[in-house]
């Protein structure tokens, strides 16, 4: 129904130039016969609006807008996943659906739930009273670029650490042939060969 009230209206921009009883009509010849029989059978005493037009489309959006199941949308809103920002992202989009009085408190409050990261959860928790939406993305921000430049300095370390076990085999002696660089019992040595 939305897009042809969008139609229409782009139609009748000109103010004045038909009246609301005119406006009615055509709407409702442009939308078709079912629209006609569905405008109608709807009752016209709940409907709020100052003109006949207002009045008209109140009526078809009250029966063209989908009936929405808060305790379902409320379900979709405990099962999202996804990284943080786009976890965020989602809740606040799926939250319009769910009725909540505090939309922003319900946000935080399933971030933190679903936070599987005890140190980042506790992150939050030191906040407090002060912990709002974008403390908890800028929080895990942060977070999340202090894990990525310590697993880049964890793995320097091992990196180092595989060089110096590298370094040491290199300056080991020999005790066969007397070369460095292996083993006794390595194919590389070439004394193994001759006993």
């Amino acid at each position: 129904m939305a897009f042809v009230q969008e139609e229409f209206s782009i139609l009748h921009r000109e103010p004045g130039w038909i009246n609301g009883k005119q406006k009615v009509a055509r709407l409702l010849h442009q939308a078709g016969t079912e629209v006609q029989e569905i405008y109608e059978n709807i009752k016209d005493e709940q409907v709020v609006g100052t003109t006949d037009y207002e009045k008209c489309i109140k009526r078809l959006d009250s029966y063209f807008e989908p009936d929405v199941n808060i305790n379902y949308e409320r379900q979709k809103f405990r099962n999202i996943k996804k990284a943080m920002e786009q976890f965020i992202v989602k809740l606040r989009k799926q939250a319009i659906s769910c009725d909540f009085k505090e939309k922003e408190d319900a946000i935080k409050d399933q971030v933190i739930e679903r936070c599987t990261d005890i140190t980042l959860k506790l992150k939050y928790f030191k906040k407090g009273k002060d912990l709002t939406l974008n403390k908890i993305m800028e929080i895990s921000r942060l977070y999340e670029m202090e894990k990525v430049v310590s697993n880049q300095n964890l793995k320097k370390e091992e990196k180092d650490k595989e060089q110096e076990s590298v370094n040491r085999i290199s300056n080991v002696e020999c005790y066969r042939c007397g070369r460095r660089g292996h083993f006794a019992k390595s194919a590389e040595c070439n004394a193994a060969n001759e006993i």
